[in-house]
């Protein structure tokens, strides 16, 4: 009996629709696409094939391999791109119909099912009811809910100050009694006044502390249901491995039928929970994966038998928790990496490969990985619909960086081929090291912290003209943090001693200097707005106190060229002291967006201010000097309009470059925008930080393109 797909179908069409309309878009606007967005429109739509063959739709998925081969051919400039671009149009139309075909042979029998269902209810009204719930809405809620627990954590913090308050009011109320009865004797004459005043006080105090026990009542009473809240909402984000695992078997057995090989599928730790984001993110490119190591690594039986192995292959998918981590591992016992066909496809690239790059125990080297996962990398010598375009390694080495996870690979020639995936268990709460660079809080998960040394500086060694330190007799590449995230430099890194911390895994680590160890704690992780993704940060915690810190991406981090060491990394920030510091007004009332917008521009070399509103801005311009102003539209008191329109009617400041940015995007609003004076107006959903930078670069030093008065 094969494998039942059909509780997969929902999820495919929702995300197969959206695929699409990526696709599509894309198409059309393909006179502004770049290499790397050919490949990522190549990603898609290989993606979408290997979805829809998961889920039983062949004829869909031969379509979206059309679209592969399509979108290769405009990379490569291949054929008459028109006629290309017709052909991609038409197949995503053909693929759309496809979609509404399967969505009302679903609702048929849907319906059929309901019919079925009422005539049950009528006889017999059942215990338990099941609420649904639309899946981005029950997310929602989650979220939601998360921050809830966020905002009562810093209501928490601000009962200790109330506490400390209380205290104090204490010790007032004593030293006040000593000296009343001191100034009655004193002056009788002023009595009268004088017993109003301690009246009053003491009246005082008695209502800070009836406040207080109210106070603390009403946290004693929330407290533990917040928490139950948020072990709740976080037990409602997990989902099993199985949900994922369950539909390998049969994506297994089609492959193979297809390569006409013979393969035997072992799957352990289905039962282990991740956060449901994870699981999702994960789904494709353990597809990759599978798809890999049956089509490269497992050999045909006749081969297979030649070499005194079993006629049918092997392969395993295993899940292990350790810790904070989950461990999955996709092996197979087929011919492993041929190593000299990959030195050989790499040469004809011009690319060389050192000597060395498979350990021992079969580890493949850091260059070695990094060419595998290149895109357009392949050793197949013709393309299929399986592979051979070099884009599945691609998507699995993005997806899993995404994830602040690690790759590793290990391959044994004729024995077969291991790759690890090594991830955090949920993206909502984890363990963080909080340190302080450059006299900003930055946050570290803390499965990635190996050791923490106060180094002498005059210990340094020098290996290959590169910096190193000793700790615990392992040789390991030093960085300073502070200019690896392109910020200054504190005083504290003039010292002779400082603060080291190793962070890594057991195969790759680095070593990094910081100014200050602050503590280590659980953080609620948030998302960054995607317009704001940063390669070295995977998302934003809010302490009780209200800062915000950023969660730096270590699995990045350490992938760093070793050549940006704390000597050389100098080199690299002449350009931003040899010009002034401009410096720029963000106006934004989400204090994220203000945050990291700020650090973001801090980061390129710009001195930052900012507002919530308007109004604010327009009193800090009056106060201040600033060289540009990068507005939201929706903010409360006055609105990004209306503070442009503000600007522009100023004499002082009316030729000040402006910048919306904003998450409206229809052409009215941006005409508006426009018309009340802005030089650019940028969509937060559409743009990148380096075309930010870019923008602001124009605008500062080739002048304003406004359409200003």
């Amino acid at each position: 009996m094969g494998f039942d797909t059909s509780k997969f179908v929902e999820s495919f069409l929702s995300v197969g629709k959206e695929r699409l309309l990526k696709l599509e878009k894309a198409v059309l606007e393909n006179e502004s696409l770049s290499k790397e967005d050919f490949e990522e429109l190549m990603r898609e739509a290989h993606t979408l094939k290997g979805e829809a063959r998961m889920v039983g739709f062949k004829e869909i998925s031969d379509m979206a391999h059309h679209l592969e081969d399509f979108f290769l051919e405009l990379k490569q400039g291949v054929g008459d791109k028109n006629q290309i671009i017709d052909k991609i149009l038409d197949y995503i139309q053909q693929i759309r119909e496809k979609f509404k075909d399967v969505e009302g042979e679903k609702h048929k029998k849907s319906q059929q099912r309901q019919e079925g269902k009422k005539v049950k209810h009528l006889k017999k009204e059942k215990k338990d009811k099941l609420l649904r719930v639309r899946s981005e809405h029950f997310k929602r809620i989650t979220d939601l809910a998360i921050e809830t627990v966020c905002a009562f954590k810093q209501i928490e913090q601000t009962a200790s100050f109330f506490r400390k308050l209380c205290s104090k009011l204490s010790e007032i109320r004593i030293e006040w009694d000593q000296t009343y009865l001191h100034l009655t004797k004193e002056f009788s004459s002023s009595l009268l006044s004088l017993e109003g005043l301690n009246n009053n006080l003491h009246q005082f105090c008695d209502l800070i502390t009836s406040l207080r026990t109210k106070y603390e009542n009403a946290l004693s009473l929330a407290s533990p249901t917040v928490g139950g809240l948020l072990v709740e909402c976080l037990a409602a984000r997990m989902r099993p491995l199985s949900r994922i695992f369950d539909v390998y078997p049969a994506e297994v057995r089609r492959i193979a039928s297809r390569l006409g090989k013979k393969v035997n599928l072992h799957i352990s730790g289905g039962d282990i929970e991740l956060d449901r984001d994870i699981v999702e993110a994960i789904n494709e490119p353990l597809i990759h994966l599978v798809r890999n190591a049956i089509d490269h690594g497992i050999e045909p039986s006749n081969q297979r038998e030649i070499k005194g192995k079993p006629p049918i292959g092997n392969l395993w998918i295993r899940a292990k928790r350790q810790g904070q981590k989950v461990i999955i591992e996709v092996e197979d016992d087929g011919r492993g990496i041929d190593i000299e066909k990959v030195r050989n496809k790499a040469l004809k690239k011009g690319i060389m490969l050192e000597e060395l790059i498979v350990e021992e125990d079969g580890h493949l080297s850091e260059s070695l990985k990094k060419l595998l996962f290149s895109s357009g990398f392949s050793t197949k010598n013709e393309v299929t619909d399986i592979s051979g375009r070099g884009v599945g390694m691609d998507t699995v080495k993005k997806a899993i960086y995404k994830l602040n996870g690690v790759i590793d690979i290990f391959s044994y020639k004729d024995k077969g081929t291991k790759v690890v995936l090594e991830l955090p268990l949920t993206l909502a709460l984890m363990q963080v090291l909080i340190i302080k660079i450059s006299n900003r809080i930055f946050s570290i998960p803390t499965h990635w912290v190996k050791d923490i040394v106060f180094f002498d500086k005059s210990k340094i060694l020098k290996h290959e003209g590169l910096p190193r330190i000793l700790v615990n007799d392992e040789s390991i590449y030093l960085f300073d943090l502070a200019k690896v995230l392109k910020l200054n430099s504190s005083n504290k890194n003039n010292k002779d001693k400082a603060f080291v911390i190793v962070l890594g895994h057991e195969r790759l680590k680095k070593a990094f200097l910081i100014d200050e160890l602050i503590t280590q704690t659980e953080v609620i992780l948030k998302p960054i707005p995607s317009y704001l993704t940063s390669e070295f940060v995977v998302g934003t915690n809010i302490f009780e106190d209200g800062k915000i810190s950023l969660v730096l991406n270590i699995s990045n981090l350490l992938r760093i060229d070793n050549n940006l060491t704390i000597d050389t990394i100098k080199k690299t920030d002449n350009k931003l002291k040899k010009r002034s510091n401009p410096k720029i007004l963000v106006v934004d009332d989400a204090v994220i967006t203000r945050s990291l917008l700020k650090n973001i521009l801090i980061s390129a070399g710009y001195e930052v201010g900012s507002a919530t509103n308007g109004m604010e801005a327009l009193e800090l311009l009056g106060k201040e000097h600033f060289d540009m102003v990068i507005t939201d539209l929706e903010m409360p008191i006055m609105d990004g309009y209306e503070l442009t329109r503000k600007i522009r009617e100023n004499e002082r400041i009316r030729t000040l470059p402006i910048i919306i940015l904003s998450s409206h995007d229809t052409q009215d609003e941006i005409k508006k925008g426009f018309a009340v004076g802005a030089d650019e107006y940028l969509q937060k959903g559409n743009f990148t930080q380096q075309t930010l930078i870019k923008v602001i670069e124009e605008l500062l030093y080739h002048g304003s393109n406004s359409n200003a008065i």
